[in-house]
């Protein structure tokens, strides 16, 4: 299989991001993560949610101040009742950040 061209990475990323969302919403936020315990739903959606806050900031050049613990991540964030829209706001600022925007028009 040949390597994946950035393109293909970006469009991975936007297309697994709106089915975790997805996901979420169907299970619930009380939800275990099996891969992952003892988290919920919540703990992941949290955490994804940060990360791609911070990797947005790392392409844009802007990283976020400081360096959280992960239990100062899974603390913050907005309340449950927003949390899957924050996640998907998140989600698409990382995926429709500029750089990425550009490699996805890359030949």
């Amino acid at each position: 299989m040949p390597p994946w061209k950035p393109a293909q990475h970006i469009a991975a990323l936007e297309q697994d991001g709106n089915l975790l969302a997805a996901a979420a919403e169907r299970a619930g936020l009380d939800a275990p993560v099996p891969s992952c315990p003892p988290w919920l739903v919540r703990d992941l959606i949290r955490h994804l949610g940060y990360v791609h806050r911070w990797a947005a900031g790392y392409v844009r050049g802007q990283p976020l101040p400081g360096d959280p613990s992960e239990d100062e991540v899974l603390r913050g964030g907005p309340p449950d009742a927003e949390l899957i829209g924050w996640f998907r706001a998140g989600h698409a600022a990382l995926v429709s950040t500029r750089p990425f925007h550009d490699l996805r028009d890359a030949v």
